[in-house]
C-alpha cells in the first residue's frame, strides 16, 4: 500500500479541457437516488472487470452518503464512465479514495487525470490536504495520481 498527500504546493493542475467530460457531485441522499442507476452500472463494470474483496455495493453506497462520504461521477458524452470517493478527515484534510474508469468504452485517454485534476482542485479550495493510499498491484491509479504532481515535488508524495 502507497500512502500520497497532495498539497497545493506538489498539485499540478490538468489544464487541458474536454467538453465531452463531465462530472457531478453526489453528497446527499436524494442526490443518490436520482443518480443510482449511474453507480448501479459503474459497480457492474468495475465487477466484471476485477475480481476485489473490497468493492462496495449499492447499500455500501448509501452509507458512505449518509456518513458525508461525496461520491463523483465521470461522464463522457453523457455516458457513466467512473468515479472517485472523498471523506473529510478533519477540517484541514480529505481522504480520496475508490478511483475507477472505465476501460471497456470509448473514452478519452486522458479521463482518469481530467476526473482526478477536477476532484484535486475542488478539495483543495476547501482543505489543506489530501489524503490516498493506493494498493499496490493498482499501476494505473499510482501513474494518473502521480503524473498530477509538479515534476520538482515527485520526490515529496
Amino acid at each position: 500500500m502507497r500512502k500520497i498527500i497532495f498539497t497545493n504546493d506538489v498539485f499540478n493542475k490538468y489544464e487541458k479541457s474536454n467538453a465531452d467530460l463531465r462530472c457531478i457531485l453526489i453528497e446527499s441522499l436524494q442526490q443518490l437516488d436520482t443518480n443510482k442507476l449511474y453507480i448501479s452500472s459503474l459497480i457492474e463494470h468495475f465487477n466484471n472487470r476485477y475480481k476485489w474483496d473490497n468493492m462496495f455495493d449499492l447499500k455500501e453506497v448509501y452509507e458512505r452518503i449518509s456518513n458525508n462520504h461525496k461520491l463523483y461521477i465521470l461522464f463522457y458524452k453523457n455516458i457513466e464512465i467512473g468515479y472517485v470517493w472523498v471523506k473529510q478527515l478533519d477540517m484541514d484534510k480529505c481522504f480520496a479514495y475508490n478511483l475507477f474508469v472505465r476501460k471497456n468504452i470509448e473514452r478519452p485517454i486522458d479521463s482518469p487525470k481530467w476526473l482526478l485534476s477536477e476532484v484535486y482542485g475542488e478539495c483543495l479550495k476547501m482543505y489543506k490536504k489530501i489524503e490516498m493510499e493506493i494498493e499496490d498491484w493498482n499501476y494505473a491509479a499510482l501513474s494518473v495520481v502521480l503524473s498530477l504532481v509538479k515534476k520538482e515535488k515527485v520526490n515529496e508524495v
